[in-house]
């Protein structure tokens, strides 16, 4: 498994939001995870794994794997291959570090979109 260190500025705000209103920041941080997913999702392409076989001699199934690979329930978040090789192939050829490192920017930029919809709602 590949952990992404997500910097997310204002935790502690967030933390401060869920004594007030666990139902807003549960809702926000869920999108922003979700989002976070199909950002990786996004990012499983072809000039990120970087393989050395000509895209003519592959099927393509490795990267289209990943939409059966999402999993997304409250407050949580996973993505990766489906393919029964691609473990093998990432062992030989690891793809997921570099895939979740082009993806971090985004990630970073949706949590603190949910930390400023949060803050936005706690004063209403």
């Amino acid at each position: 498994m590949i952990e992404l260190d997500i910097k997310i500025e204002g935790l502690d705000k967030i933390k401060d939001a869920w004594a007030k209103r666990p139902s807003l920041v549960k809702e926000y941080m869920n999108k922003a995870i979700e989002a976070s997913v199909f950002e990786i999702e996004k990012n499983a392409v072809d000039a990120n794994f970087q393989f050395k076989t000509p895209r003519a001699l592959r099927t393509g199934y490795l990267q289209r794997s990943f939409k059966f690979g999402i999993v997304t329930k409250d407050l949580y978040g996973a993505i990766g291959p489906t393919a029964n090789y691609a473990k093998k192939v990432h062992i030989g050829h690891p793809f997921m570090p570099r895939i979740a490192r082009i993806s971090q920017p985004a990630i970073e930029r949706h949590f603190g979109n949910a930390l400023k919809y949060i803050a936005e709602g706690l004063s209403k």
